[in-house]
């Protein structure tokens, strides 16, 4: 079994108060096991946004974490830059095409936050619909290389490639439900709130739309639950449904937003994650549409094995080896799924096993198209 990561409460401490340092400009006040938090925040992709305060609060680092420091504020002002470059060229090309994207995410919950330059970049991704995802696909190879364009994957959701070397992802579903009776009542959600009352943003010398603030409070939590539920997810998206929430407080309809959260089942990781908003990352309980304290327990637990895992899970995947026989590597797979599930049943018991009889149905899916070539529909 290999080694888990557990942090030191202490260093958890001062990574949570160094992190509202950048988000709110409160005080930071102590900070012990400084090194151990600044492990904590790279796992969990706020690098910039820990390394900033600690530079803004004046604390003593030597000349080598210093340095680390530069080159890493540097490297991720520089993706920024080259994002909202590729960013540009994307629309106008989609424009130009007949097609008004919508941009998910990324870049435009980036804008959110005070310094927006100090969140680490992940994929540019891009809304299209259904009506437009072959048209939009063809559109991007035609913005690249032919080595990218052979190196592009798809999914159900969205087309994946690399366009200058940043990851672009066009989308044809914002998400999908993995519950079946779900998933046509958030499509609804998700039409609508690309289409009406959309909120535009500059991009350079041309303007992008990103979703609706009310769907949009709800599309980056469930962002970010089908990555806890799936997985795991990193303090980056609890980051950006934060200021998200905080930024466009005005603009969110709680009458819609409550009717959403209630259709698609969604109380429970809404007030996980709120309490989590609140109480970890310094959000003002009046800005958190529906706080409920007695959901502390579930949070406690939640961002246990959020800082265990880190961002997609990756430390959890840590010293993992896979079988070189097909059918070991399948049972491990599984094995390692019902592993994590069964830490997050506590937590979310309802949900999970809903999710762990999906899990199996795609696994023997997927086995019996490997194996025969068969249609599985």
């Amino acid at each position: 079994m290999p080694n888990r990561f557990t942090p030191d409460p202490q260093a958890v401490g001062t990574y949570f108060r160094l992190l509202r340092r950048s988000l709110w400009g409160t005080p930071a006040g102590e900070t012990p096991a400084l090194q151990e938090a600044l492990e904590i925040a790279r796992i969990q992709k706020t690098r910039g946004l820990v390394y900033q305060a600690v530079l803004d609060e004046g604390i003593p680092i030597d000349d080598k974490t210093y340095e680390m420091f530069d080159n890493l504020l540097l490297r991720t002002a520089y993706t920024h830059s080259m994002q909202g470059e590729i960013l540009q060229r994307v629309v106008l090309a989609l424009k130009k095409n007949g097609i008004d994207p919508i941009l998910l995410k990324g870049e435009g919950n980036a804008r959110q936050y005070p310094e927006p330059l100090l969140r680490e970049c992940g994929d540019l991704d891009i809304y299209v619909g259904e009506k437009n995802y072959e048209k939009a696909c063809k559109v991007v190879r035609g913005l690249t290389t032919q080595k990218e364009v052979s190196e592009a994957s798809s999914t159900e959701k969205h087309y994946h490639i690399k366009i200058d070397g940043v990851s672009v992802e066009i989308h044809r579903f914002t998400h999908v439900f993995d519950v079946n009776r779900l998933d046509p009542v958030y499509q609804k959600y998700s039409d609508e709130g690309t289409f009406s009352d959309v909120f535009p943003i500059r991009v350079d010398k041309t303007t992008v739309n990103t979703p609706a603030p009310t769907f949009n409070a709800l599309f980056i939590l469930v962002h970010a639950w089908h990555h806890f539920r799936n997985g795991g997810v990193g303090v980056r998206h609890l980051c950006d449904w934060t200021m998200y929430l905080h930024s466009r407080k005005d603009d969110i309809d709680l009458g819609k937003l409550s009717a959403m959260i209630g259709a698609l089942d969604l109380w429970s990781p809404w007030k996980t994650f709120g309490y989590m908003a609140v109480n970890m990352l310094g959000l003002d309980k009046s800005e958190m549409p529906y706080y409920d304290a007695s959901f502390e327990g579930r949070a406690k637990i939640s961002m246990d094995l959020i800082l265990e895992e880190g961002n997609f899970g990756v430390e959890r995947k840590k010293g993992r080896k896979r079988s070189g026989n097909y059918y070991i590597s399948k049972a491990q797979s599984l094995f390692w799924w019902i592993e994590r599930d069964l830490k997050v049943a506590k937590i979310f018991p309802g949900e999970t096993s809903r999710h762990l009889l999906k899990v199996l149905e795609r696994g023997f899916k997927q086995v019996w198209l490997d194996k025969t070539g068969g249609d599985v529909n």
